[in-house]
């Protein structure tokens, strides 16, 4: 573009390049006061004092909600518990642990067995040779998830004494039978249990007895005393002495 040589230094705008275009104002009217006017100059990053106080109210929150939870599960501990089995289960079926070899056997008593040997409880000469045959099989140790706490009343000589209450003779008139000589379920069993390792269980209630179960081992405790958070119980139901 070629400028006038004879023009003035201070020639204007209009003169060079023709009358200037209307501005912001004259177009859209006078601007609104910006943010800076208003509420000081914008900063690109929050002050140190805005973030620790966002940062106190969300520990604040968390630290309640954490609280409020946990006197939920103090004071209705059952929702929380059937939750945890559920997503325990659901944990199982989507990555189940992988199998590995365990030396453990467990001898499910499952409707087949009923059907094929009878109605629980059986007899303790049953249960006899079940650990009879375990531990002919080699099993290191055989233990119980049965509570044997009673007499085995289908014994030979229960059967007679109670036939004897009820006034029902056995035997020959001049012959009568000698209960000694009568077999004993629960004698059977204690012999076959004494041949190896066997463990029977014990039950704890909150029925006070002076029943207690055999102390085996010892307990050594470091640090605070464990025993405020278990159940108390006053008495105890355990296996027939042996």
């Amino acid at each position: 573009m070629l400028l006038d040589a004879e023009a003035s230094p201070r020639t204007g705008y209009s003169r060079l390049f023709g009358k200037r275009k209307p501005g912001y104002s004259r177009l859209f009217g006078k601007r609104k006061p910006g943010y800076s006017r208003l509420f000081g100059k914008k900063s690109g990053r929050s002050r140190p004092s805005d973030r620790n106080a966002r940062r106190r109210k969300s520990v604040s929150a968390g630290v309640l909600a954490i609280l409020l939870l946990a006197l939920a599960r103090i004071a209705v501990p059952e929702p929380f518990l059937d939750l945890r089995h559920v997503g325990f289960d659901a944990m199982q079926r989507l990555a189940p642990r992988p199998y590995r070899e365990a030396p453990v056997r467990v001898i499910d008593i499952d409707d087949a067995s009923l059907g094929r040997i009878g109605q629980w409880p059986w007899s303790r000469e049953t249960v006899a040779r079940l650990t009879e045959a375990l531990q002919e099989k080699g099993a290191a140790a055989i233990a119980f998830d049965v509570l044997f706490a009673e007499s085995d009343r289908t014994s030979p000589r229960a059967l007679f004494a109670d036939l004897e209450r009820r006034g029902i003779a056995l035997g020959d008139a001049g012959t009568p039978v000698d209960p000694a000589i009568l077999p004993d379920n629960d004698e059977i069993l204690a012999e076959v249990i004494g041949r190896g390792r066997t463990v029977t269980g014990f039950a704890l209630t909150a029925e006070t007895n002076a029943v207690r179960p055999e102390v085996k081992p010892g307990f050594a405790v470091l640090g605070e005393d464990p025993s405020a958070g278990l159940d108390a119980y006053s008495g105890a139901a355990i296996t027939l002495p042996l």
